[in-house]
């Protein structure tokens, strides 16, 4: 049986010249990287925020077709209603970076294992959106002093939600390595003596990427962070805490991200203090250290653990009532 030349070309633009059972479409290809054990073998907690993910580029583009002999053109014009669509739900910046980084592993996933052609991936057709800086309400000292004063209330669950909040702070640390610190973390170092003494730091482990299960920064032990610490192993004593955790939940457990953001807005609404995000605290220690004349941009970005000064820059803008008042004229 003789086969046309239009024959031919039409079957290179949809995928092969041969059905051979290879996906045809976006929803195929997801399906078959689902199955695949490089998916099988990634995290929970990364699987779950990949299938959220996978969905929603599902629901703007499902039926796409998948080529495997060049589909430049095509993939062109698919990339942009794709994208369009995805502008249409309202995405930020930065989610919209996020699913476009999505789409752009399923398909690499799909050339080195299927065949799929390199000029067929939607995603390096699609631009990347700057990262859209959102209004924040940093913590000042004065607020967290607001909170210290909950350590005297009669209100268990307001004396532990204020002791993390304090800690957080003090250390810039994320909420998430908070949860993670082990009561291993806290260690001594004394390799110089004569000029430091016995210093005491928090090292904190990486979670991702190289510094995986390294340690990926230290944070000193202030007095500060000492008396958070104190009362942090004094309420572990008190709920008879079974784990290695040194910040436990109120009742004893591992602290649950739900739990410890639902203590603090409910202690942010008692302060009348409704605008504040638990992220603030990082972002008022951060505003501190730059602001510190001691200190700087540099310490604080290596306190901070962030990998690029310009991550640090961003806490670097003042209002115009901070700025006015740091200035002492010249």
């Amino acid at each position: 049986m003789k086969v046309s030349i239009a024959e031919i070309t039409s079957s290179y633009k949809n995928k092969k010249l041969v059905d051979d059972g290879s996906p045809t479409n976006f929803n195929e290809l997801t399906v078959e990287y689902r199955q695949s054990n490089h998916y099988k073998v990634i995290g929970d907690s990364t699987k779950v925020r990949y299938e959220s993910l996978i969905n929603k580029l599902l629901n703007t583009g499902s039926s796409n077709e998948l080529y495997y002999n060049g589909g430049q053109q095509e993939s062109r014009a698919i990339s942009s209603k794709w994208w369009d669509n995805l502008t249409d739900k309202n995405y930020t910046n930065s989610q919209m970076n996020i699913l476009k980084d999505m789409l752009n592993r399923i398909y690499k996933w799909g050339f080195i294992n299927l065949g799929l052609s390199y000029e067929s991936n939607p995603a390096t057709y699609m631009v990347n959106l700057t990262h859209e800086l959102k209004e924040t309400h940093p913590f000042t000292r004065e607020e967290v002093e607001d909170v210290r004063n909950k350590d005297n209330s009669s209100n268990n669950s307001e004396k532990w939600i204020s002791n993390i909040i304090v800690f957080l702070f003090e250390t810039g640390m994320r909420p998430n390595e908070m949860m993670e610190l082990k009561l291993s973390d806290v260690v001594l170092d004394d390799t110089d003596k004569a000029t430091m003494g016995n210093t005491r730091f928090i090292q904190i482990i990486g979670a991702k990427g190289r510094e995986k299960g390294k340690v990926s920064r230290y944070v000193a032990v202030t007095p500060a962070v000492q008396q958070c610490i104190t009362k942090a192993m004094e309420h572990r004593r008190s709920v008879n805490c079974s784990n290695d955790s040194l910040f436990c939940s109120i009742r004893g457990s591992k602290i649950l991200p739900s739990a410890l953001n639902k203590a603090f807005r409910d202690l942010m609404i008692t302060l009348r203090m409704p605008s504040k995000e638990i992220y603030d605290l990082r972002r008022g220690c951060a505003t501190e250290i730059i602001n510190n004349p001691a200190y700087g941009i540099n310490v604080a970005q290596k306190q901070l653990g962030h990998r690029s000064i310009l991550t640090t820059q961003r806490y670097e803008s003042l209002n115009k009532k901070r700025a006015a008042s740091l200035f002492k004229g010249h």
